[in-house]
């Protein structure tokens, strides 16, 4: 057996039957996390806190939930904290203030926050923001507390507003992808996701790619075997990360985007959206995750309207002829994202 492989079964032995609350507001985030616990034999429970039932704070309802503020994270302290403590692991993400539910409460147990949105996203300003950014200063030197990042620029984004959340990162994998892909005919459609800027662009680039002959689906996708029928996804990027990202690249797709120039260009119009645009320059491209140089292989991008013609085409002769079109991710770097995890779960360092 492999190196890697050995390693992971000894972070397995450390981590197997441990009991882990997940707090979250994203499917993305939940998806990934439920098929990392399986695989490494968690018995977990997740709370999407944006969930139908009783806010966890037991007054604050729709979005309003994401300003976690002193009294909101008192509330749900206080509410649950005996629920809270059956658990022998706390995990959080998207977004990172509900990790205050438990810094600012005394909390003694294992927590990991998982940093997948901006540390920031909801707060409304004020000093109980400030108050918040302390508990995250103070948290980094917390033996019970570790602090993981989903992509680089979130440990850049986080010193811009003065809190230093370390650099130690872990990339969504796509696990809960992986275990949906399957071997299906393809429509010959290209994938117009629904989206902000894609909703933006698509008077503009329907008819320009149907006047060409490519069909073209602009929706929601339902389930990942939907989104595996299709030969082609062209995406607009409107964040520094995705989870969406990860699973597109787990699936029998191609996946197509602007080049770095093209994007540029077309950021600079008004209609087009991206978290914290303000913070793009030339020479932090690839900060955002589908510029990042590892994945430079694994996405195809174009330079110009008529060039995405010729790579949608290009792409659909490809898979015409048995070409998978997808990347997976070997066995070995699943296997090293795991052991990271079980190291973090089990409180180890990095």
């Amino acid at each position: 057996m492999k190196r890697t492989g050995l390693l992971l079964l000894f972070s397995l032995s450390s981590v197997w039957g441990l009991s882990m609350l997940h707090l979250t507001f994203h499917n993305g985030c939940a998806n990934e996390v439920a098929e990392i616990a399986r695989r490494l034999g968690l018995e977990l429970t997740t709370w999407n806190v944006l969930g139908s039932g009783e806010p966890i704070d037991g007054i604050t309802y729709g979005n309003e939930r994401y300003n976690v503020t002193h009294d909101f994270a008192e509330r749900a302290f206080c509410k649950y904290r005996d629920y809270f403590s059956q658990f022998d692991v706390i995990l959080t993400s998207d977004t990172t203030p509900l990790s205050r539910i438990f810094l600012q409460n005394g909390w003694e147990k294992p927590l990991v926050i998982w940093v997948s949105n901006r540390f920031d996203y909801g707060l409304m300003p004020g000093a109980d923001r400030e108050e918040y950014f302390e508990l995250l200063r103070k948290a980094r030197h917390m033996p019970n507390v570790q602090i993981i990042l989903t992509t680089p620029f979130e440990g850049r984004y986080a010193r811009s507003k003065g809190v230093d959340l370390g650099d130690e990162v872990i990339h969504p994998a796509g696990f809960a992808a992986e275990t949906q892909r399957v071997e299906c005919k393809k429509s010959g459609k290209v994938y117009l996701p629904n989206y902000s800027n894609e909703n933006a662009l698509a008077p503009f680039v329907i008819p320009f790619l149907e006047s060409r002959g490519i069909r073209v689906d602009h929706m929601r996708y339902g389930t990942y075997h939907d989104l595996q029928e299709y030969s082609v996804v062209v995406h607009f990027p409107y964040s520094w990360m995705t989870f969406a990202l990860y699973e597109y690249l787990q699936l029998n797709v191609t996946y197509l985007i602007p080049s770095k120039v093209f994007f540029l260009k077309l950021s600079r119009n008004s209609f087009y959206w991206f978290q914290d645009k303000v913070m793009i320059r030339k020479n932090n491209l690839d900060e955002i995750d589908w510029y990042n140089p590892a994945l430079k292989d694994k996405i195809v991008y174009f330079n110009s309207w008529e060039d995405l013609v010729m790579k949608i085409r290009q792409a659909s002769g490809s898979l015409s002829q048995g070409s998978s079109g997808h990347y997976e991710i070997p066995s070995n770097q699943s296997n090293a994202a795991l052991q990271k995890w079980a190291r973090v779960l089990s409180g180890s360092s990095m």
